[in-house]
């Protein structure tokens, strides 16, 4: 659970081009940090501590690997709860408890709260939910299952005038925006493969090697991590090693999940031309409507915004921009109950 408090000190030109930086993508090689201070003009050490300085003061949330959960065998879905606002803190917390949440949060409207459920199977997906719907207190339940992701990237600018430009840098990942590699394909892993997943998954260190740190932990040399780090990325199994941005403490203290109407034969040309062209648009996913529970939504977007007023300014940009937009829902988040990201394996 998090409520958000503002951060000590107000970011300098070099802290806003290092978090730009960083959620581009950490460079895939055996000193990451000295190739991004190399492109910024800057000493390895500056970047060094000062990313550690930004993630000791609430601006980074996270340094590490995002993965296709697809791709390693995993389902997710997203499921929606209207509760009676009394008992609303008591089921959050119990929804919490469950290993395959990743993200749960409070916002307006009917459904108060919505969560992101990760899972291996069928079985295991329907046990956690039918322990919803037989808690006191939830009124009702819908499901939302993602057919299809068009972009998932949090990589809101920071700098408020052109400090530098990742660009050529050896071992950069690329923008990766727009393309989203979510096959159904399991990838084949060994028990390497599996035991640096695990480790990828969690924090990485902010120190001048840290790849270094999981080749010592794994017990083989750092070249052999960052070539599986490489295959990983080519195959899509990763998306990209970057940050987490706290974007409240960032300044973008507004955030709406939107949800539109649109009819299914243009959802894809859409959902694809959103990703492309809108920045503050950090998600696009298909997901299946729940007619008979009087949902019709299929595409949603998350848009980031520095107020309420600007996240609805380009809710509007977008419908005037994309015809087949139809009517749409605005869901802001209230409370933040858990936000967190998968351990692997």
């Amino acid at each position: 659970m998090n409520d958000v408090s503002n951060v000590g000190f107000e970011l300098a030109n070099i802290d806003r081009a290092i978090l730009d930086a960083l959620q581009r993508g950490l460079p895939v090689a055996e000193r990451p940090f000295a190739l991004i201070a190399q492109e910024l003009g800057v000493y390895e050490r500056v970047v060094v501590t000062k990313t550690a300085v930004l993630k000791r003061s609430g601006y980074i949330r996270r340094l590490g690997a995002f993965f296709s959960s697809r791709r390693l065998g995993y389902r997710g879905t997203l499921v929606a709860l209207s509760v009676d606002e009394e008992k609303l803190a008591g089921i959050a917390r119990f929804i919490n408890r469950f290993s395959g949440v990743t993200h749960n949060y409070q916002r307006e409207g009917k459904y108060q709260l919505w969560f992101t459920l990760l899972t291996l199977d069928e079985m295991e997906k329907q046990t956690v939910l039918n322990a919803l719907e037989r808690t006191e207190g939830v009124k009702s339940l819908i499901e939302l299952p993602s057919e299809k992701t068009y972009k998932i990237r949090v990589t809101l600018p920071m700098e408020e005038k052109p400090y530098s430009h990742l660009t050529g840098v050896p071992g950069m990942q690329g923008e990766g925006t727009v393309a989203v590699n979510d096959s159904d394909a399991l990838q084949e892993l060994d028990y390497t493969d599996r035991k640096l997943i695990h480790l990828l998954s969690d924090e990485l260190p902010v120190v001048d090697s840290p790849y270094d740190v999981l080749a010592k932990k794994l017990g083989t040399p750092v070249s052999r991590v960052l070539e599986r780090i490489n295959k990983y990325l080519a195959s899509g199994v990763m998306r990209r090693i970057g940050i987490v941005l706290a974007h409240q403490q960032a300044g973008y203290t507004a955030n709406g999940l939107c949800a539109w109407q649109t009819a299914p034969d243009q959802a894809d040309e859409i959902g694809a031309a959103v990703a492309a062209a809108e920045p503050r648009v950090s998600h696009c996913y298909r997901r299946r409507a729940d007619e008979a529970n009087g949902w019709p939504y299929i595409l949603y977007t998350m848009i980031h915004g520095h107020s309420r007023e600007e996240v609805e300014q380009i809710a509007d940009s977008m419908a005037e921009r994309y015809p087949g937009l139809g009517e749409r829902v605005m869901l802001y988040s209230l409370k933040e109950w858990k936000k967190a990201s998968m351990t692997y394996f």
